[in-house]
């Protein structure tokens, strides 16, 4: 297989582009050094260089939740199955996977240093290399583990932000395999796929970063905390039952008052619908009416029903009952709206 010169991959990456890889390894090593076992937490810092923003005497800090949560971590043991049962600690997850992505980084960067240019091939291998230290760095973090005597995913430290972390370095597995098939591609394909991928590993570095300095996400609440608001709060439930009773004895109530009216309106209402079929099958056209009006009121109530969804409460049940209203009225007039609508279009 044909590969391209040992620099070819360098030259399609712009300035600001080698900028953002060299500033995402340093932010990559930020955080491995906050999980840096050899160095209290309290003490645990880095200092940026000046070329990606960094003041001198004013090195980034460990955040204030992570150092208060740090003993937790360092206590909490991860058991994984390999070539033999291994026992390492939650810290080691996390510096385990940030010092493997800043190896994937840095093998970016040495390409544009001249001293450190190695072959395609070479170069390949390496990433292969980090590629598999990342799936195996990430499968280490979706490992349960134990804290407090009970099971604990990873998903739930940092007080959640390892909600936000993973998914985004299942992100960056993707784009590490896209990184490796543009090694079989041809010359103008090959460079142009290796460097948008590695610049999305760059963007998503730089996310996993912010996380870190981020406000955790809103925890989802659990069952419990579900049917115990229930049990305090009933008063969403009792405003619906009292709202669908309003609606049937009203509705019942004018029916009953109503009722002799109701009759003759019906079955005047009916024979209007003979005459109305007749007039139909005159006009050459097998409608049937009853089609018409059943089919408009209930056009009506699913629209109102699905608006009454959005609203909910006894709010949903009127709008429910007012568009049904509003479908029945517009229903019973349909059949003539249609027929005189036909006998204009024949001109008659």
């Amino acid at each position: 297989m044909a590969f391209a010169s040992v620099a070819s991959f360098a030259q399609d990456f712009t300035d600001a582009q080698k900028k953002a890889i060299t500033c995402a390894r340093e932010r990559t090593y930020a955080i491995y050094k906050f999980f840096e076992k050899e160095v209290p937490p309290t003490e645990r810092q880095y200092q940026f260089s000046e070329y990606c923003g960094g003041k001198k005497d004013s090195p980034v800090k460990i955040p204030d939740y992570l150092v208060k949560e740090m003993p937790e971590m360092m206590q909490t043991p991860l058991r994984f199955e390999g070539a033999a049962a291994v026992t390492h600690v939650e810290t080691d997850a996390w510096r385990q996977y940030f010092a493997n992505l800043n190896v994937v980084l840095e093998i970016a960067e040495n390409m544009w240093d001249d001293s450190k240019l190695v072959t395609p091939a070479k170069r390949r291998e390496k990433l292969v290399s980090s590629k598999a230290a990342l799936v195996v760095a990430l499968d280490r973090l979706n490992t349960l583990g134990l804290r407090g005597g009970a099971p604990y995913s990873l998903k739930d430290s940092m007080e959640g932000r390892g909600r936000l972390l993973i998914p985004t370095f299942d992100l960056i597995g993707k784009e590490m395999d896209s990184v490796l098939e543009s090694f079989s591609m041809g010359d103008e394909p090959r460079e142009k796929r290796f460097v948008d991928s590695m610049m999305a590993i760059t963007i998503l570095t730089n996310d996993a970063y912010n996380t870190f300095f981020r406000a955790p996400p809103i925890p989802f609440p659990d069952g419990k905390f579900v049917q115990s608001q229930a049990k305090q709060d009933p008063k969403p439930i009792l405003y619906l039952f009292i709202g669908v009773l309003v609606v049937f004895f009203g509705v019942f109530t004018v029916m009953s008052q109503e009722s002799a009216r109701i009759e003759e309106s019906f079955g005047q209402y009916l024979n209007r619908s003979n005459a109305w079929a007749d007039d139909f099958n005159r006009q050459f056209s097998s409608i049937n009416v009853k089609y018409l009006v059943l089919g408009t009121v209930c056009g009506f109530a699913v629209f109102g029903m699905l608006i009454g969804f959005f609203f909910g409460g006894i709010g949903g049940i009127l709008i429910f009952a007012l568009f049904t209203f509003v479908g029945f009225r517009i229903g019973i007039k349909m059949p003539a709206t249609v027929l005189k609508n036909i006998k204009q279009s024949r001109g008659r």
